[in-house]
């Protein structure tokens, strides 16, 4: 049999098959040049099926790729079933109960501001330091610190010697001045009758004048010893130990800051026992430099940031401006007094502080309450339809008491939120619309 010389050139030639010893298909054969030709058609032999080592490196790699792919996949089907990203919506009964209120947005002029900084110090107004105006031993000791106390509310009881004694000598008086009484009413009596001397009737009046004098001194010292009247007029007719105990009362409502006095302490007049607050107002006391003093006013709006609370702004106003410079810093004092209702800014808290001076061109702004911070965004929500809210990041500006201004995001005429944003925020956190934020 004649053996065809272009029979085995792939074999020669292919590495794979010289290594591993196979022979070209019968398919191949017949798709060779034939005897002679001198330009041999190329004979491209059937892939070879994979080796062991390399089935087995490609499995786990089509598996991780098909992992990945799936959740992707998945997350698109649900984002397209739930709606676009980024909206929250709503129903009328929903709207309602969450409180969503909108506005359009609108041009307005911020109020320009001074910039500076302060600190957090009491209401001096809203303040009083408890001391006792006789001398005596701490009993009792009823509010303890950070304790919330009314106005005429016991917060120290002191059981005093010196008063035990004016206690008794108004006693003794007291009951002195009912017999006398009831001695120039019967002289009275008797006169009338014809009975009783004129002079006698005269001595009876007399003593009953002398007693009245020297009770109301009596009753002077135990209103000096801090005694109210209502307390005077239910002391018992008998002396007993209660009639030598006395309280210290607040004079205002408001919260134990400091508590001075112990159990068994002896305390007087000079000894301030307690300290008590009304928070509801703090003053913001800050500086102000020379050169900008002609641009503020008293009464001027103002409002302050702290630290604890980045987000929140506390209005106020400025209620004082000092009449002199200080010579080294060239600064004049200033203060704001800052409604605290809700009892956040404490004593002592380091605070920025912005004065307004006046208005500036108007610009695109929106009220404070529809800014929501979501991480390191700042977002507000435009109504796109009745109960569709869409999630809006925005850049803002200037800052005035009640309204920010937009730079970018919100567009004049747009509705945006402006009560119930955080709820919607809220919302969308929730259902997993805004993921990469922080809620």
């Amino acid at each position: 049999m004649k053996t065809d010389p272009h029979r085995f050139q792939n074999h020669e030639t292919d590495p794979w098959t010289a290594s591993h010893g196979a022979t070209p298909s019968r398919r191949t054969r017949r798709a060779g040049a034939m005897p002679g030709s001198p330009h041999p058609r190329r004979v491209h032999a059937c892939s070879p099926p994979l080796p062991p080592f390399l089935r087995g490196l490609l499995a786990p790699t089509v598996l991780a790729l098909l992992l990945v792919a799936l959740p992707a996949v998945a997350g698109e089907i649900e984002g397209e079933a739930h709606g676009e990203f980024g909206v929250v919506v709503l129903s009328p009964a929903q709207v309602a109960a969450a409180g969503i209120q909108v506005e359009a947005v609108t041009r307005r002029p911020l109020a320009q501001t001074l910039a500076a900084t302060g600190q957090v110090t009491l209401d001096r107004y809203r303040e009083v330091h408890l001391s006792p105006r006789v001398e005596g031993k701490v009993v009792r000791l009823v509010k303890r610190l950070g304790d919330r106390v009314q106005a005429g509310e016991p917060v120290i009881y002191l059981d005093s010697l010196p008063l035990g004694q004016a206690v008794a000598t108004y006693l003794e008086l007291r009951a002195e001045r009912a017999l006398a009484t009831t001695e120039e009413a019967r002289v009275a009596t008797l006169r009338a009758a014809g009975i009783a001397a004129a002079k006698r009737q005269s001595e009876a009046q007399a003593n009953l004048a002398r007693v009245e004098a020297r009770l109301d001194t009596a009753e002077e010292q135990l209103h000096l010893y801090g005694m109210t009247q209502d307390q005077i007029d239910e002391l018992a007719p008998h002396h007993d130990h209660s009639h030598s105990v006395i309280a210290l009362t607040s004079p205002i409502a408001g919260e134990v800051l400091a508590l001075h006095a112990t159990l068994g302490e002896q305390v007087g007049p000079e000894s301030a026992t307690a300290q008590i607050a009304d928070l509801s107002s703090v003053w913001v006391e800050t500086a102000v430099y020379e050169k900008d003093l002609s641009r503020l006013a008293i009464g001027a709006a103002g409002w302050v940031t702290v630290a604890a609370y980045p987000n929140q702004r506390f209005p106020g106003r400025l209620d004082f401006l000092a009449r002199t410079v200080d010579e080294e810093t060239r600064t004049a004092r200033a203060r704001i007094v800052v409604t605290n209702a809700d009892h956040r800014l404490l004593p002592g808290m380091f605070a920025n502080v912005a004065i307004a001076i006046g208005a500036g061109a108007p610009v695109v702004a929106v009220p404070q309450a529809a800014v929501q911070r979501d991480g390191e965004e700042s977002i507000c929500f435009v109504e796109e339809g009745p109960g569709h809210f869409e999630r809006r990041e925005v850049v803002l500006g200037a800052a005035g008491p009640d309204y920010v201004e937009i730079h970018s995001g919100l567009a004049e005429g747009e509705r945006v939120v402006t009560q119930g944003a955080f709820i919607l925020k809220s919302e969308l956190g929730k259902e997993g619309l805004g993921e990469g934020h922080e809620h």
